[in-house]
């Protein structure tokens, strides 16, 4: 891991050499890092930076290094073969095409998975992946490690690209969807990546005005049965007020005979 990283930041300090961490957030977290020259006339120029060697031969060596996707991975043997099987490492591949030449990288990490990120643990001690109802907030500590370790170091660009709803971002600039945040010798030990987002949109295209007046079942019966429900009820209340008064009238009946026999 140590290897790769220090790979990836000399290439940073080269010059004519370029990375991009592009994340991008939909059903997973798919993390993908493009380490690239544009300096194709020069490929095979060796660099004194890089103990003499020239860029295709540090892209040689990286596309022949494994790395691990999560940071410290408890199946990780140090004593054990390069690829071990129930480790999990980066995809990589060459890429070539003419106007840059350099290695890619990427991986899908699910939800609860992110924040092992080997790439994300290397650049900040924390990150925190919190759900609220379905809003998932993504944060990170305040602070760059990589600015300490490596002095050569200028700057570094972390891209996320997404469709959800973004209820909070402290991005230094975004547009449609794509939210950037640079970190350099400036700002990288005050600065964070914190974005909030929503992973379930509303939609009304199949909306029907109608359904909100719709009656839960238990009570979907037709008004006018409803109507002649309460007009019965209403009469069979007049009968029992109607049969109280009489019963009332008949004790007080019963009363006052009986008073009027013990006077006698």
């Amino acid at each position: 891991m140590k290897k790769i990283i220090l790979l990836i930041v000399c290439v940073l300090t080269l010059s004519g050499c370029s990375v991009e961490y592009n994340l991008t957030i939909d059903d997973s977290f798919n993390e993908n890092i493009l380490v690239f020259t544009n300096d194709l006339n020069n490929l095979d120029i060796n660099h004194e930076e890089y103990y003499n060697k020239s860029y295709r031969a540090l892209f040689s060596d990286m596309l022949n290094t494994s790395v691990m996707s999560y940071f410290n991975d408890e199946n990780f043997d140090p004593y054990g073969s390069a690829i071990q099987p129930n480790v999990k490492y980066y995809n990589k591949k060459l890429i070539n095409n003419g106007s840059i030449y350099g290695i890619n990288y990427d991986f899908d990490f699910d939800y609860n998975n992110f924040y092992r990120s080997s790439a994300i643990k290397s650049c900040f001690n924390e990150i925190n992946i919190s759900k609220y109802q379905d809003i998932y907030t993504l944060k990170t500590n305040n602070k760059c490690k990589l600015f300490d370790t490596y002095p050569l170091l200028d700057n570094i660009k972390i891209i996320i690209n997404t469709n959800f709803d973004i209820i909070y971002n402290n991005a230094d600039f975004s547009s449609d969807g794509i939210y950037t945040w640079v970190i350099d010798r400036n700002n990288y030990s005050n600065k964070s990546i914190n974005i909030s987002f929503d992973t379930v949109t509303d939609n009304l295209d199949d909306f029907n005005p109608e359904d909100d007046n719709e009656i839960p079942d238990d009570e979907n019966e037709s008004p006018d049965v409803n109507s002649d429900d309460l007009d019965n009820q209403q009469s069979k209340n007049h009968i029992l007020i109607i049969l109280l008064v009489v019963s009332l009238f008949f004790v007080g009946l019963i009363i006052i005979v009986v008073v009027k026999r013990k006077k006698l």
